[in-house]
């Protein structure tokens, strides 16, 4: 799902699709920066979580890379 930063007054911000904060279930979020990752949790994340997290943005970027070099190298 792709969500666009906005401007909200002097900052930027997300809105959250509905069903997103319904699936959430709490008005009140945590956030865990993982390298370039955003985590949101409707609880403080556990190392578990965080360390699924991480392998789940390292397996979608080495999928990003390998499509992008087949793109590449389709003509050959």
């Amino acid at each position: 799902m792709k969500i666009k930063v906005r401007r909200i007054g002097n900052s930027r911000g997300i809105v959250l699709p509905w069903l997103v904060v319904e699936l959430l279930g709490s008005a009140e979020l945590d956030l865990t920066l993982i390298g370039r990752t955003a985590v949101l949790t409707s609880h403080p994340a556990d190392e578990l979580e965080l360390q699924a997290a991480l392998a789940f943005a390292g397996v979608k970027a080495g999928r990003r890379n390998l499509f992008e070099q087949l793109a590449l190298n389709r003509d050959e």
